[in-house]
């Protein structure tokens, strides 16, 4: 069985959390894809935008040693 291509999904889901609000959990169970393994890779907006700050702010703090 061929890996699911995550970054694909995620851009999925993100469309599909804009059009109805739907929740990762209902999201992945109505795709037929495990959501106790699909929750590592499949995240809201907010989830993104949060680890992205902190990757940044990491980034910044290495930068400025």
């Amino acid at each position: 069985m061929a890996k699911p291509d995550w970054g694909a999904l995620q851009d999925q889901f993100l469309a599909e959390h804009a059009k109805t609000g739907i929740s990762p959990k209902d999201w992945c169970e109505a795709q037929g894809l495990n959501y106790a393994t699909a929750r590592r890779y499949i995240k809201k907006p907010s989830a993104q935008k949060l680890r992205r700050d902190k990757c940044a702010k990491l980034r910044n703090a290495r930068c400025h040693r």
